[in-house]
Formats: structure tokens, sequence, C-alpha cells
């Protein structure tokens, strides 16, 4: 049996502050994992798992589906991030830019040895 009147409006109350609580605390604990660069590289490499830049279509329609599965988490955390931390969203950008420099880099040192900085 459900309550009725003003115990209903109380525990509609005690949910709605505890939803609200859960989501501040959903939001603080993205806020600590997107501040550190390891936390921005594990996001990035989620965001890239769920394909949300990726066309997910698929003659079979069971890969479809699965792709799709996946596009759509990627595309709800990728909302998540540019609604509440659009900065740390480019910073995401910033450091994949900055690891394929990187890659980049130690690659044409590999073919041309006149390149590297480590003095050889």
């Amino acid at each position: 049996m459900q309550p009725h009147g003003r115990d209903a409006q109380e525990s509609k109350k005690e949910r709605l502050q505890r939803e609200a609580l859960e989501h501040a605390c959903r939001l603080a604990d993205m806020q600590w994992v997107l501040d550190d660069p390891r936390g921005r590289r594990v996001i990035r490499y989620l965001l890239n798992l769920g394909g949300v830049f990726n066309s997910p279509f698929n003659q079979n329609a069971m890969e479809f589906a699965r792709a799709e599965g996946r596009r759509e988490f990627g595309a709800a955390m990728l909302k998540l991030i540019e609604e509440h931390f659009p900065n740390h969203y480019l910073a995401i950008k910033r450091d994949e830019k900055a690891e394929r420099d990187d890659i980049n880099r130690k690659r044409a040192a590999d073919r041309n040895p006149k390149l590297r900085s480590d003095g050889e």
C-alpha cells in the first residue's frame, strides 16, 4: 500500500533530496577524475571505446545493435562532460594531441638519428 497525503509528500521530498545529493556526488567524482591527466586518459579511452565519433552501422543487425549500445553509453558520457566540464573536454583533446605529437616525434627520431634529443 502506498503512503498517502503528507507521508507521500515527505517521501517524495526525501527521494528528490537523495537524488540531488547523488548527482552532486557523481559530479564531484567526475571532477576528481578529470583533474588528473591519468583520469582524462581513461575517460578518453572510454569515449573512443564507445565509438562516439564513429558510425555504428553494420549489415549484421546484432553487431549494429552492439555498436549502437556502446555509442549511446559514450554519447551519455560525452554529454555529461560537455555540460558540466567543458574545459576538461578541451584538456582531454589537448592531452590526446600532445601524446600523438610525442609519438610522431619519436617515430621521426627513429627514422632520422639527427632528430634525437638524447645526445646519441
